[in-house]
Parts: structure tokens; sequence; C-alpha cells
């Protein structure tokens, strides 16, 4: 006598599920991404961001002549020159791209803004440079790893952290959408507590960090240059709120500024 076999408790392996189930799945599935996707949202918008749900704002400007008034007094041929600066807005006037910006009036950095990043004797080493012989300032320089100042490098320097900082209060406080800033002297070398790299006040790092003060939870600093800016990376390797990505040229430390951090 022959008994009736089992009935399976599902599909034998490898064959489909039937259509109904299938489908079935497929309206849970999305359901349950557009749920996560919603959470996802709603945990990058920072608090007081509503920047999404306006019109959106023009790009900010930053640029001040008085910039280009930094100059090297012993070596009028050194790469670092005003003519970089200038050529770069005369460029952005020509092509109609000024007019199109809303202008960030650039001022100069306090003291307290500074010392979000820097010391007290760094600043110091370039306030006396406003009143100092350039013989003095030449020694001083050559104690320094490729810097030069003269009597406008500390004003020049100040409006460009200032006009970074201008530039990224705009933003978080939703008069401009984003910014961009023609400044110099640049920072990205400059450390807390020593000058180099052709480099003043590290104007990005003091403007993240005053960004950091007002609430920002997360920045990212992408740095592309032809020389790592170590100072940049040295503020914030501690520091998680902040990610910094540098795209320079390393050649096994064999160039400037000849670290290994530079290959990290």
């Amino acid at each position: 006598m022959s008994s009736t076999p089992a009935k399976p408790s599902g599909p034998p392996p490898g064959t489909r599920s039937s259509p109904r189930l299938s489908a079935l799945q497929q309206l849970k599935a999305a359901k349950k991404a557009q749920m996560m996707r919603a959470q996802l949202e709603t945990s990058l918008v920072v608090e007081g961001d509503d920047r999404e749900k306006v019109d959106r704002k023009g790009t900010g400007l930053v640029y001040h002549e008085d910039m280009l008034l930094h100059s090297c007094p012993w070596d009028k041929h050194h790469i670092e020159s005003p003519d970089r600066l200038e050529r770069i807005w005369s460029r952005c006037e020509q092509l109609g791209l000024v007019d199109r910006c809303v202008r960030v009036q650039a001022r100069e950095a306090e003291d307290k803004e500074l010392l979000l990043h820097h010391t007290q004797e760094f600043i110091q080493t370039l306030t006396k440079s406003r009143t100092q012989e350039v013989e003095d300032v030449e020694k001083v320089c050559s104690g320094l790893d490729s810097v030069y100042m003269c009597e406008h490098t500390d004003r020049a320097a100040r409006l460009a952290v200032g006009g970074s900082m201008e530039l990224v209060g705009r933003v978080l406080d939703g008069e401009i959408h984003n910014g961009m800033g023609l400044v110099r002297p640049p920072g990205h070398h400059a450390m807390d507590d020593t000058l180099c790299g052709f480099c003043g006040f590290n104007n990005v790092v003091v403007a993240a960090k005053a960004a950091l003060e007002r609430g920002v939870k997360k920045i990212l600093i992408v740095d592309f240059d032809l020389h790592h800016g170590q100072g940049t990376q040295y503020a914030f390797y501690s520091d998680p709120r902040v990610v910094y990505m540098s795209v320079h040229r390393y050649e096994r430390g064999k160039y400037w500024p000849h670290l290994r951090e530079s290959n990290s």
C-alpha cells in the first residue's frame, strides 16, 4: 500500500514565488526604502537650515584690492605675486561673473577671531611687520620656511580671514546660497604657531572653526593645490567633525613640504 507524499511546506529550491507574493514583497521593500530615505534626509538637515524651502539665493563674492598690496620687498619677481589674484579678478570681470554675484564686503579679522586657531606669538609676528624696516622683516623671514612679509601683509592677511568668515556667516544666515573668496595671502600651510609656505593666517581653518562655534556639525574641506596643506590637516587631525581631503603632488616625500603626513 503506497503512502501519500507529504505536501511541501514551500516552493522547491530554485523555483520562483507567486507573482502576487513577489509584488507584495516589492511593495513592502519600496515602502521601507522610502521611510529610510525620509529618516536619512531628516538626520542630514542642520537645525535652522531651511534654505531648500525658499528660492535659491545668490552666490557671494569676496574681494578687496588691498590684498594686492602684499608683495615681497626684496624679490619683485617672487612667484606668489599680486598678479596672480589680479588676473583672476580681471578675468571674472571680463566674463561678467562679478555682476552675477552678491558682493560681500571683506573686513579685517580681529585678534579674538584669529585666536580661534593661531597663537598670540604668531599674530604678533604679522602685526609687527606693519612698522618694521625691510631689513628687519627680511631677517625674521630668513628664519622661516618660504615666507615674506611687508608693511601691508598683516592687513591683507586679516582681510583674507575676515572675508572668508563673512562668506561662511552669510551662508549660515541664509543670505547667500554659497560663496567664493578671491583672497590672498594664502593660508593652508600656516600652522597654529608657525608661518610657512607663502602663507599668512590660515583663513580656511579660522572660518571653519567659527562655523563650528555656531553649531555646524560636519564640515568637508577639499584642498586642490600643487602642495599639501599640512597646516589645515594638522588643525583638524583629531576633530571628527571636520574631514580634510587634499589633492596634491607628493613624489614619495620629495616634494615640498616633504612630510610623511602628505601621504596619509
